[in-house]
């Protein structure tokens, strides 16, 4: 509350900042409301003042009831009244600041401006000060961005150029031309847009200077700089093209380069890297390097002793007497023996057909066609009579050819088997001769299965029309 001798004065409200006029106190001695002035919607009750005491009813209990009084209803009006304007108070004046008063209240001379709308302007103003709107952006017209652009590319050109290819510094040249040919006619076309003579005069080459110099309108340098920038790419690339610049480019380039340092690096041959293998007895390891051994260009490039050292080797991780290698190592190793030196793995292919492991027999078949000799031969006849390893035996064997397939399967025909016989005889079929025939008319007199008879008969037959129509 306001102390009484402030009552009247105008202020400003420290939470909503708007300006108020401090209220008198009010007066308790005062009647709280007039009974003149009560409204026409109050009751019928009568109204009194504050100090004024009524009577309460007795509310005590008793033994007879008693009749409570109602209030009668007021009736409700039949016109509504007219609202009566009120009138504005009367404020005083803002008074002045007093000199030497103690009361504490700062008040401003009245200026025509409310106080809460200075104090709006107020912090507007200060807003603006501490946090001033971004500048609009720079608009970037299509020339310079074109300018830019070619600038950059020319100069990517001639330093390529420079110091690393020097064919492409005739690109420079011809951006530094175009440059200046665009930026030429380009104050040609500014001089003459509203009148061609001045064009035309704008073409001599010191006119064309002056117009470049003094511009006019919103283009401002623009051409010039065109101009400028391809005289300077121009004589950047007769630079380039120097011999003394590229001498200079290339010690420099020379200089940042970091030093090489020689070292020497000795090459591991294939019979060390073998022999490395094979003291790891790691078997898969082995098998690895056998099989990147056989390879045509670890062939080409070694020389003769490392060439045989290396089948020297070869040749005692083929061969069966070695129980500490197990057969995929021995199989990779006549792989790489054949690869090496065919001759010197005939032994090691004899050694796989005659094995008892059928891994080495099955790779023996697969590399014997390489040798046709009797020998040879027979070991690969020797394996038809098993059900998985015949038919490839049979393929080698044609592939052998005569005489060596011939022989090795006469040699087979006095087997008791019927069946064994009848696949030998269609295999003479293909690669007998004379011997063949011989044997197979001996075989119809001495055998007695009827099948047989026919079978090598009619071989027979074939196999001498086959040889008289060879000799036509």
């Amino acid at each position: 509350m306001a102390p009484p001798e402030r009552a009247g004065q105008r202020t400003i409200c420290p939470k909503c900042l708007r300006p108020l006029t401090i209220p008198a106190p009010e007066d308790s001695s005062s009647p709280a409301v007039a009974a003149e002035k009560a409204s026409i919607f109050d009751t019928d009750v009568e109204l009194k003042s504050s100090g004024a005491s009524e009577v309460l009813p007795n509310f005590s209990a008793s033994d007879t009831p008693t009749s409570i009084p109602h209030p009668t209803k007021t009736p409700y009006p039949s016109a509504m009244p007219q609202r009566q304007p009120r009138p504005m108070p009367n404020l005083p004046a803002l008074p002045t600041r007093k000199i030497g008063g103690n009361d504490g209240l700062v008040v401003l001379n009245p200026t025509g401006m409310l106080s809460a709308d200075l104090a709006a302007d107020l912090t507007a103003a200060i807003s603006m000060r501490m946090k001033p709107p971004p500048d609009p952006p720079a608009d970037l017209r299509l020339s310079t961005g074109v300018w830019l652009m070619i600038s950059a590319v020319a100069l990517t050109l001639w330093l390529t150029g420079v110091f690393y290819e020097p064919t492409v510094l005739p690109f420079v040249a011809l951006l530094g031309t175009l440059l200046l040919a665009f930026g030429y006619f380009w104050a040609v076309y500014l001089a003459g847009r509203h009148n061609w003579v001045r064009a035309v005069v704008t073409l001599f080459p010191p006119v064309t200077v002056w117009r470049l110099c003094h511009p006019f309108g919103d283009n401002g340098y623009r051409p010039l700089r065109f101009v400028l920038t391809g005289l300077v790419f121009l004589g950047l690339y007769l630079i380039g093209i120097s011999p003394i610049t590229r001498g200079y480019a290339s010690q420099a380039f020379a200089a940042l380069e970091p030093e090489k340092v020689e070292t020497t690096t000795h090459i591991v041959t294939p019979t060390e890297r073998l022999r490395a293998a094979v003291e790891k007895k790691q078997s898969d390891a082995l098998v690895g390097v056998l099989t990147d051994l056989a390879h045509q260009d670890q062939i080409q490039n070694a020389d003769d002793d490392t060439r045989t050292e290396l089948i020297g080797d070869l040749k005692l991780l083929a061969t069966q007497g070695r129980d500490d290698t197990r057969s995929e190592v021995r199989v990779a190793a006549i792989k790489t023996l054949v690869a090496w030196s065919p001759d010197d793995a005939r032994t090691a292919v004899l050694g796989a057909l005659r094995s008892t492991d059928g891994l080495e027999r099955k790779c023996g078949l697969g590399l014997a066609s390489r040798w046709r000799d009797d020998e040879v031969a027979a070991a690969v006849a020797a394996r038809l009579s098993d059900r998985q390893e015949g038919p490839l035996a049979q393929d080698v064997l044609l592939a052998i050819g005569s005489p060596a397939a011939e022989t090795a399967l006469l040699s087979l025909l006095k087997t008791d088997e019927p069946v064994f016989v009848l696949t030998v005889i269609k295999l003479l079929d293909e690669v007998g001769g004379p011997k063949a025939v011989a044997a197979l008319t001996e075989l119809k007199d001495t055998v007695r299965v009827r099948a047989l008879q026919n079978e090598a008969e009619q071989t027979a037959n074939a196999i001498s029309a086959r040889l008289a129509k060879t000799k036509q």
